[in-house]
C-alpha cells in the first residue's frame, strides 16, 4: 500500500506541480514544446532500468525531435520585387 501512495504522491502530484510551475515560468507556448519530450524521457528511463530499446522506439524519438525542430528552422526570406 505504501508503494501506491509513493507513486501517487511523487509520480503524479509532484509531476503536475512541476509542470504547472514550468508553465508559469516559461509560458504556455514554450512549455507545451516540452510536453512532446515525455516519450523521449520515458524511453531513456526504461533504458536506464535495463529495458531493451527497439528500432521503432528510436524512430519515434527521431520523429519527435524533428517535429520539435521543424518550426525552429530558419527559412530564407524572399525579397519582394517592385511592381512595374
Amino acid at each position: 500500500m505504501i508503494d501506491v501512495i509513493y507513486i501517487g504522491l511523487f509520480g503524479t502530484v509532484a509531476g503536475y506541480l512541476l509542470w504547472l510551475n514550468g508553465i508559469r515560468q516559461l509560458g504556455s507556448a514554450n512549455a507545451s514544446l516540452f510536453f512532446n519530450f515525455v516519450p523521449v524521457f520515458a524511453m531513456l528511463t526504461a533504458f536506464l532500468m535495463g529495458q531493451p530499446i527497439t528500432e521503432l522506439q528510436l524512430i519515434g524519438i527521431i520523429v519527435v525531435i524533428i517535429g520539435l525542430l521543424m518550426p525552429r528552422i530558419v527559412t530564407p526570406k524572399r525579397i519582394p520585387e517592385p511592381c512595374k
